[in-house]
């Protein structure tokens, strides 16, 4: 019997005082957000890097994520339906806040520590409005301090350099 995977839910909660709101997505419809946070009708089953599973639906992640779209596009999703996706390089707070952000236009993290496990997640998984307001925020905790060197030494997900040509 295979070890039982720790499961995750987007949380609502309301920020504390030192949290970080980013801002500037596109909200899905408020039923289909309520879904995500139910994990109803999911299609996907994504899992970061400790294991912790989100269940997501398909057309949203896809939607909201190059990543995602290039990873479940066409024959791709025939051969991982049914099968987890996971993300090694994807910490569990970082995956939650993009998840969070493909389906509200808006997330909060709780520090800047947070704030660049976000930044990360958000640029490997290709979401450029996160990335933007991952990146604004950056600037704002620490003015005229550059984060892109840090952000350029990450390893690209597979398949990241067919997307750009």
């Amino acid at each position: 019997m295979p070890p039982a995977r720790k499961r995750a839910r987007a949380s609502a909660d309301a920020p504390s005082a030192a949290s970080i709101e980013l801002v500037g997505g596109l909200a899905e419809k408020p039923s289909t957000i309520a879904k995500f946070r139910d994990g109803r009708l999911t299609d996907v089953e994504v899992l970061a890097a400790d294991g912790t599973a989100f269940h997501a639906h398909a057309l949203c992640i896809t939607s909201g994520s190059e990543y995602f779209e290039r990873l479940l596009a066409g024959e791709r999703w025939a051969d991982t339906a049914g099968r987890p996706l996971s993300l090694p390089d994807v910490p569990k707070q970082g995956l939650a806040a993009c998840l969070e952000f493909i389906y509200t236009g808006s997330c909060t993290v709780a520090d800047a520590a947070e704030l660049m496990v976000v930044l990360e997640a958000a640029a490997y998984l290709q979401i450029p409005h996160l990335v933007d307001a991952a990146a604004k925020a950056m600037s704002a905790q620490a003015p005229g301090r550059d984060h892109c060197p840090r952000l350029l030494g990450r390893r690209r997900p597979a398949g990241s350099e067919q997307a750009r040509g």
